[in-house]
């Protein structure tokens, strides 16, 4: 929408319309007034005084009106001129003031404002009928906005409305009050005003703009119809050219954002409203169709609704328009479809718009009535078909089937039918021609190719010509006495063209290559020596030679032959790399005949020769493998690791790299450096691509280290192995197990610790099945070791005052270290069982004990002391009767297991704590949570249950 100011807060806008009413106001007849009035610009007199003539300043003038109100008496109608040229010159001076920069903050600017609201109030307070208050009230309207009073200034716009509909200022005043209720929301207070502007007998440029905003204001109130009317009525006013007129004229920038916006908004209100919308364009005259159906359509577009923005294509079309703006419609279907990624609709829309065009080739055929806008409409369906033809092409590439072929070439053909002028700039015969020799169609891709790249023997396009060369030498294969001379013909123009083309000596020495083919290597050789003196074909006639030689089996001659071809000045890069592969297969080839001939020095030696003369040919890697193998397999373990190393130095990304490093490690081994062995198993670990042999060598590494005492990577490598290989469980269990070892003899408890937590959590995840005796026993040990550091926590925990804090935190690690044990008790092996059962009753029996020990409050009195103490003797016998039931039950194992020390121990602690507080009847509960169902370990023995404290409270 065009940007108009809702009110008057522009200083600019005011004084690009203020100036000419201005003076139009200025000379609006009055009364006479005194001469000496008249004078005062041009005077520094008095009211009395004599006219000087001359001009004076504008403070000067100033000064003398001000004097002249003052001396001047209330009823002289002289003081209204003056008023009213003092408030002019002070608006002078605030316009000067607005000069500066922040002129806003400035006080002097807005005193001079302020004191022109004064003098134009006090003006129309004493002189309310005089001519020119209508220009007054206008000053009056723009001071006050200035001064942000925007309230007063719309006061006095609605008075300058009410009292003077006959002045010049009077459109302007409604469109001012119009914007500000526009502004507002009061979109039916807004039209009203807007229409008064209309309405106005004065035109002062506010007609165009007044009626487009009223047709905004009848917009937001949902009067469709009538908004409508407005837009239609500001597109009749700038009378655009229609579509074909500017592709002859464009617009200028200015005509094209009026352009645009009108008819965007008629496009929003179109959207809007129900009937048909034909009927009420052509109803008031609006003849032009295809710019409100584009504007509505393109809205449609950037709000991504495509669906619709073809369907206001399909209204224009179903609306008649003349042949070539439906046709333009049809080609803007298919770009929303093809460029928002509707492939189908695209396809469909394009079959569609084929069949217009058709039609539209026909109603004006030799009739080009518009042929500028004629040409963008075809270049965009040419540009359209292009694409639907290389769809179709892709799609026969995907998946090759004849559906595809058939459409590709079907949209090709119609290409070449009508734009048959445009095909070599849009490349069509060359992807068509691609087209067909995919498809296997070679002599019609050959034809398409020729078309694409000859003109006689001038040649149009390199690579069609080759393409077509390409095909013809197939062609000549299979029928020579057909397409002979034209093979000779197009190759000679090719290799005149293009001598430096790599291609150029493949296509000159066709009559060569045909010869090779039948076999006959003596008369190839003697053919190829024949031409071998001729730059063009000096190269690819040694390399035939070679060739012939190397078919032949004798591979001493071929190596000579590709020795002399090396040395040829002048050898392209894609010649010696093919040659220096050539030389480097023979040498391969006679190290094969040494090797089956057992004369291993021999075989060895040719095998590292292909690699020291040519490390990037394509035998050379598999030459240095095959020696370093051969070196190995007879014990030559020195030269074997040697040539290894070479091996993985020169091609650490081929793909027997790492069969060569699982070499290099047994020879560590075998040659007795274990520690390199070790960091070569490490490094097999990561480059190893079956899981197994990565697990195995990272095993294997951690193992070596073991051995050699190297705890530190040991441990590296055991973590690394315990974090990689999850399964098999058995082996992951071991990794973690010498973790906890190796973190155990390193002094590092909370490492160690973490390892034991990892081997029960790891334990409680594994299946039934995939748990065996070694992994229980493992995880018993781990939850033992744990339970054992809590119990230490525990026993080192002093119970000292406040005892609840205390007791808290010794409490915290008697269940940590209670659970612990518990879970190491319930994989039921009988020596960690019973050492878990008799430290849980260890654990209750101490709590008892330092609870009757822990300290005493210092202030009690001897009787609370009393008190105090049976308190925690009730409160630590309950935990003597607990460990006695631990005790107890640790000795039930005896029935079905051997004494052991654990049971013994036991046994002693019940001797000293049976006799005292053995079957006290439990008083009250303190509980410690449960454990997790799912951290409830299988188990076959007695279960460690009701772990709690059970304890009276004092």
């Amino acid at each position: 929408m065009i940007a108009v100011n809702s009110s008057f807060r522009s200083r600019t806008l005011w004084n690009a319309i203020a100036p000419a009413t201005l003076v139009l106001a200025g000379c609006v007849s009055q009364p006479p007034e005194p001469a000496t009035l008249a004078q005062l610009d041009r005077s520094p007199s008095t009211y009395h005084s004599a006219p000087v003539i001359g001009q004076i300043s504008d403070a000067d003038a100033k000064s003398a009106y001000y004097e002249f109100l003052h001396n001047a008496p209330g009823h002289d109608h002289s003081r209204n001129q003056a008023l009213a040229r003092l408030a002019e010159l002070e608006l002078k001076e605030s316009e000067r003031w607005a000069q500066q920069d922040d002129y806003q903050e400035d006080q002097r600017y807005r005193a001079t404002l302020e004191r022109t609201v004064e003098l134009l109030t006090l003006a129309l307070a004493d002189f309310p009928d005089a001519s020119g208050n209508d220009r007054k009230l206008y000053q009056l309207a723009k001071s006050h906005d200035l001064l942000g009073h925007h309230d007063a200034s719309l006061q006095a716009l609605e008075a300058l409305a009410r009292r003077h509909p006959e002045s010049e200022l009077y459109a302007e005043a409604q469109f001012r009050l119009a914007e500000a209720a526009f502004s507002a929301g009061d979109y039916l207070a807004a039209e009203i005003s807007y229409t008064a502007a209309l309405h106005s007998s004065q035109d002062t440029g506010f007609h165009e703009r007044a009626l487009f905003k009223r047709g905004w204001s009848r917009y937001k109130q949902s009067l469709y119809e009538p908004a409508l009317e407005d837009y239609i009525a500001v597109i009749h006013a700038q009378d655009f050219p229609d579509l074909a007129e500017q592709f002859e004229n464009p617009l200028n920038a200015d005509q094209q954002v009026i352009y645009n916006e009108y008819y965007r908004s008629l496009a929003l209100a179109m959207q809007r409203y129900s009937p048909p919308i034909v009927e009420l364009f052509r109803k008031h005259g609006l003849t032009d169709l295809y710019a409100p159906y584009h504007a509505s359509a393109t809205l449609l577009e950037d709000q991504e609704r495509i669906s619709d923005a073809v369907t206001q294509w399909q209204a224009l079309i179903a609306s008649g328009p003349e042949p070539l703006l439906s046709l333009r419609a049809r080609a803007h279907i298919v770009s929303l479809w093809q460029e928002h990624g509707f492939t189908e609709a695209a396809l469909q829309a394009s079959e569609t718009a084929y069949r217009d065009y058709q039609r539209y080739r026909t109603l004006t055929a030799g009739n080009k009535s518009n042929p500028a806008l004629e040409k963008n409409t075809t270049e965009a369906l040419r540009h359209q078909w292009t694409q639907v033809a290389r769809h179709y092409h892709s799609r026969y590439q995907q998946q090759p089937e004849d559906a595809h072929l058939r459409q590709a070439q079907q949209w090709y053909q119609r290409y070449l039918e009508h734009f048959a002028s445009y095909a070599q700039q849009d490349g069509v015969t060359l992807l068509y021609g691609d087209l067909l020799a995919e498809a296997g169609q070679t002599e019609p891709a050959f034809l398409q190719y020729e078309r694409a790249a000859f003109d006689g023997s001038v040649i149009l396009n390199q690579d069609a010509a080759y393409a077509a060369l390409a095909l013809l030498d197939e062609l000549t294969g299979q029928q020579p006495e057909r397409w002979l001379a034209r093979n000779l013909r197009y190759a000679q123009a090719f290799a005149r063209l293009y001598p430096s083309d790599p291609r150029t000596p493949s296509v000159a020495w066709q009559a060569a290559r045909h010869a090779f083919r039948a076999n006959a290597y003596d008369e190839a050789i003697e053919l190829a020596r024949f031409a071998q003196d001729h730059p063009p074909h000096q190269q690819e006639a040694y390399s035939l030679i070679l060739q012939s030689h190397f078919d032949q089996q004798r591979y001493a001659e071929a190596e000579q032959i590709a020795r002399q071809l090396l040395s040829l000045p002048a050898l392209s890069d894609d010649t010696r790399s093919l040659t220096e592969a050539r030389w480097s297969l023979s040498v391969y080839r006679q190290a094969e005949q040494a090797e089956r001939r057992q004369e291993w020095d021999a075989a060895i030696d040719h095998f590292r020769r292909i690699h020291e003369a040519y490390p990037d040919s394509d035998n050379a890697a598999r030459g240095l493998y095959n020696a370093l193998s051969l070196a190995g397999e007879y014990e030559n373990w020195g030269l074997a690791i040697a040539l290894i190393q070479r091996f993985q130095t020169v091609y650490p990304e081929h793909e027997l790299r790492v069969d060569a490093e699982r070499q290099l490690s047994t020879a560590y081994l075998a040659s007795g450096q274990t520690d390199r062995a070790a960091r070569q198993y490490e490094r097999l670990a990561g480059t190893e691509q079956d899981g197994r042999a990565q697990r195995a060598a990272q095993w294997k590494a951690a193992q070596l280290y073991l051995e050699q005492g190297d705890r530190d990577a040991a441990i590296n490598a055991f973590r690394r192995y315990a974090h990689r290989y999850p399964n098999p469980y058995p082996e992951n269990a071991e990794a973690m197990n010498h973790l906890v070892t190796l973190y155990t003899q390193s002094g590092e408890p909370e490492k160690r610790a973490y390892w034991q937590q990892q081997i029960l959590t790891r334990d409680r995840q594994q299946p039934d099945q995939a748990r065996t005796d070694r992994t229980r026993r493992l995880a018993a040990t781990a939850a033992l070791g744990l339970g054992r550091d809590h119990h230490e926590h525990f026993k080192a925990t002093r119970l000292s005052l406040p005892l609840d804090r205390s007791l808290s935190e010794k409490t915290g690690h008697m269940q940590n270290a209670i659970q612990h044990y518990a879970r190491a008790a319930s994989y039921g092996l009988t020596d960690i069982a019973s050492e878990s059962t008799h430290q849980i009753g260890r654990i209750y029996e101490t709590l008892a004990r330092d609870l009757l020990e822990s300290d005493r409050p210092t202030e009690l009195s001897d009787e609370a002391l009393m008190q105090y103490n049976i308190l925690l003797e009730d409160r630590a016998f309950p935990f003597e009767d607990k460990a006695i039931e631990f005790y107890e039950r640790n000795l039930r194992r005896v029935a079905s297991v051997s004494f052991n020390d654990w049971l013994a121990k036991s046994r002693e602690r019940l001797a000293v704590l049976f006799p005292v507080r053995y079957d006290r009847p439990a008083k009250m509960s303190i509980r410690f949570p449960k454990m997790a169902e799912s951290e409830k370990p299988n188990h076959t023995s007695e279960p460690i249950t009701n772990a709690r404290l059970e304890a009276d409270q004092p």
